[in-house]
């Protein structure tokens, strides 16, 4: 397992030292540092922390729900050979596979360090080790989000999974390890990441639409 992560971050690396566009990000993030600074101290500091231990539990739901959901979903879809619930399952698996490549090669590419690093007024509540910017728990939280949204019409599924996304952008930065930015951008991959997929690959666009 440690042989493909390093396999896979290494080829990232080499993708990342290719791809124009991560000077003009950095000069986008260097722009608003002051304000995402700002914001941050005041959720950091502002939160109520009687619900820490709540907040600790969204954080940690952001990768086994994003994919959970759509590996459930596969088995109920086998188990019952059911092709509605096989081909969404797959559709949304493949929208988290593409939101992470993105995800991980913007992290590498820009390599922002963590908040805590560098203000040591801010509190570091939870883990956060590697790079910054954008957040990957949004981006797992997000990606689920819309690709919901594409596959399923009724609002009962869809609303529970924006509230519980929202409230997972937000403990990033409630605990320290994440700016405002890093957040916006998880929610920019995630939000994007289904649609690519539905644009690029015409069977999901056909049978999408």
């Amino acid at each position: 397992m440690k042989c493909i992560l390093s396999i896979y971050l290494t080829v990232i690396k080499i993708i990342v030292s290719i791809l124009p566009g991560m000077h003009f990000i950095n000069l986008t993030i260097l722009t608003l540092a002051n304000a995402d600074v700002a914001i941050l101290n005041w959720l950091n500091h502002h939160r109520i922390e009687v619900f820490d231990p709540f907040i600790h539990f969204i954080t940690n739901t952001a990768y086994f729900f994003a994919i959970g959901v759509p590996v459930i979903m596969l088995i109920v879809g086998y188990s019952k050979k059911n092709k509605y619930i096989q081909f969404r399952g797959w559709y949304i698996l493949f929208s988290i596979f593409l939101a992470e490549i993105i995800s991980t090669i913007l992290k590498y590419g820009v390599n922002r360090t963590r908040p805590f690093k560098i203000y040591p007024f801010i509190d570091k509540l939870t883990a956060g080790g590697s790079p910054s910017f954008p957040s990957g728990h949004t981006t797992d939280a997000f990606v689920l989000f819309f690709a919901i949204v594409i596959v399923f019409k009724n609002w009962k599924y869809r609303l529970p999974v924006l509230i519980w996304a929202l409230l997972v952008g937000y403990s990033r930065m409630a605990l320290g390890v994440h700016y405002p930015t890093d957040v916006l951008g998880g929610f920019i991959i995630g939000a994007l990441s289904p649609f690519i997929l539905k644009y690029t690959v015409p069977r999901y666009k056909q049978q999408f639409n």
